[in-house]
C-alpha cells in the first residue's frame, strides 16, 4: 500500500481536460431533432482523438444579422468558436460577394486580428439539397455534423489544407458517407496531434497570453 500511495504522490495533478466550446447559432431553425443529431456526432469525432466539446445554444433577435458577422471574430471568446448555421435567404448576400460554387458547404474566415480562427458559417439549405438530392433523408443530422466538424477542423487546423482521407477531405462520396455512418471517418493520426496542440495551446494562451503558437497561421477557407 505504501508503494502505491508513494507512486500516485509523484504522479502530480492531472492533466486539464482538452475541451472546446461550441456556441451554436441556428439562424436556419435547424429542427431540434436534426441539431442534437449533429451536435452528437461533433462530439464522438472531437472524443475520438482526445477533447471533448461542450455546447452552447445562443439566443437569437431580430436584429442579428448573421452575413454581417463575418469579420467580428474578436468578439468572440478565444476559447470559445462560433458555429452560425444560417438558411438560404440569409447566405444569398454572402453567397453573391464571395462568389462561392454551389458545393461549398461552409465557410471559416480568418480573423483580423492575427489570433486562431473562432468564426465558421455553415449553409443549412446546401446540407439540405445534398440530403435530399442523395435521398439521405434520415442523415441529415450526421451530415450536418460532418460539415460542422470539418469547419472546426479547420478553425484549430490553422491552415486551409485538405487530406486525402477522413473528415478533412475537400468533397466526400458514398464511401467517406458510408464510413460516417459506422464512425469511420475521422481526423487523420497527425490532424489528431495538431488539433490537441492547438486547443492546449488556447487552453494556455487564454491565461498567459503569448505570440508563439504549435502551427502555422490560416487563411480563408471553404468547404468545397
Amino acid at each position: 500500500m505504501a508503494v502505491i500511495v508513494l507512486a500516485l504522490a509523484r504522479a502530480g495533478p492531472a492533466e486539464p481536460t482538452l475541451t472546446i466550446t461550441l456556441r451554436v447559432l441556428n439562424y436556419a431553425e435547424v429542427p431540434e431533432k436534426t441539431l442534437i443529431q449533429a451536435e452528437e456526432e461533433v462530439t464522438r469525432i472531437f472524443r475520438k482523438i482526445g477533447v471533448e466539446s461542450v455546447w452552447r445554444h445562443i439566443s437569437l433577435s431580430s436584429e442579428q444579422n448573421p452575413a454581417g458577422s463575418v469579420f467580428r471574430q474578436s468578439s468572440v471568446p478565444f476559447l470559445e468558436l462560433s458555429i452560425l448555421i444560417i438558411s438560404r435567404s440569409a447566405a444569398k448576400s454572402m453567397e453573391e460577394r464571395l462568389d462561392l460554387k454551389k458545393e461549398v458547404f461552409g465557410l471559416s474566415p480568418r480573423p483580423k486580428d492575427g489570433r486562431g480562427g473562432r468564426l465558421a458559417y455553415v449553409f443549412h439549405h446546401r446540407v439540405r439539397d445534398f440530403v435530399i438530392k442523395r435521398t439521405l433523408f434520415e442523415q441529415e443530422g450526421l451530415v450536418l455534423g460532418l460539415v460542422i466538424a470539418h469547419e472546426v477542423g479547420h478553425l484549430l487546423l490553422n491552415h486551409t489544407h485538405h487530406s486525402r482521407t477522413g473528415i478533412m477531405r475537400e468533397r466526400w462520396d458514398r464511401q467517406d458517407l458510408r464510413l460516417a455512418t459506422f464512425g469511420d471517418l475521422v481526423f487523420t493520426p497527425q490532424q489528431a496531434d495538431s488539433i490537441r496542440a492547438e486547443v492546449a495551446w488556447r487552453m494556455m494562451e487564454q491565461e498567459n497570453p503569448t505570440p508563439k503558437r504549435p502551427t502555422p497561421r490560416a487563411k480563408q477557407h471553404t468547404l468545397r
